[in-house]
């Protein structure tokens, strides 16, 4: 848990998994506020607890759970998460009207992919640009942020036109994020330190 900022998304999930157990969603968010001190990062864990409950909370109303046997039958599950992955530009809301929409138009034939999943939320969100505008934020020097704009490819990751600001007595940039949908996503460089690339999809 002390270096919960570098666990990844699915990590983060297991840890929440493995708390379950011992305390309720509220118990959960409170220790992991004290652990990063009112990061970001927070926001971030409640929206996947809180997605993760809102779902077993329908499935089990539904009565989908009282017919699913898992000694016989598998369950497949795509969550908001997902569509962000191949549209990062969509809230959390746009991204379940993705879910539903893939639902009601699923192909037992096809299934539900990563294809179906951009096909339909390019129908229902069009792109007027693949470049999008976002903060900009690099760290230096135990924790001064410093923020410019950058332009972000939403497909490729690519970060191009990355505003210059003065940080003259800065000396050690730490990490460097864009900002998009309140939450952070980190930026790598080359190994030249000539392009930039946002991690959209969490694999670097």
């Amino acid at each position: 848990m002390a270096n919960l900022k570098t666990y990844t998304e699915n990590e983060i999930a297991e840890v929440i998994k493995d708390l379950q157990d011992s305390y309720n969603a509220n118990e959960i968010i409170k220790v992991i506020r004290e652990l990063l001190n009112d990061d970001p990062l927070v926001e971030k864990i409640t929206s996947i607890y809180e997605q993760g409950n809102t779902l077993w909370s329908a499935l089990n109303s539904s009565g989908v759970m009282e017919r699913f046997n898992p000694d016989t039958q598998v369950a497949i599950i795509w969550s908001v998460e997902d569509v962000q992955s191949v549209r990062p530009d969509l809230t959390n809301d746009q991204a379940m009207d993705v879910l539903e929409m893939v639902e009601r138009k699923h192909d037992a034939t096809i299934g539900i992919t990563w294809d179906t999943l951009e096909i339909w939320a390019d129908e229902l969100y069009p792109l007027d640009s693949l470049e999008l505008k976002v903060p900009y934020v690099s760290v230096w020097d135990s924790g001064v942020e410093v923020t410019t704009q950058a332009t972000v490819n939403i497909k490729t990751g690519e970060i191009t036109d990355i505003e210059s600001t003065d940080v003259d007595g800065l000396e050690v940039c730490e990490e460097q994020y864009i900002v998009m949908n309140d939450g952070r996503v980190y930026v790598y460089e080359d190994e030249n330190g000539f392009d930039y690339w946002a991690d959209l999809k969490g694999e670097m």
